[in-house]
């Protein structure tokens, strides 16, 4: 999402919006909680190929990584 996405023109926020009764965050009383939206689909006026999936290492060991 950080190398895909422009938080000022891919991002929507609506407040007062209905929740989870299970969420302590949202007001209790009202049970609306504030909800995000994020758009991170290509662009259609984009060349795709700059979107495509950077490909991973075939062997990963959780141990380099602790260390």
């Amino acid at each position: 999402m950080a190398t895909r996405f422009q938080g000022d023109k891919d991002m929507v926020v609506m407040e007062k919006q209905k929740g989870s009764s299970l969420d302590p965050s949202s007001n209790l009383e009202t049970g609306e909680t504030t909800k995000i939206g994020f758009d991170l689909t290509i662009p259609s006026d984009r060349n795709p190929n700059g979107f495509k999936k950077l490909p991973l290492p075939m062997k990963l060991r959780v141990e380099d990584y602790l260390k």
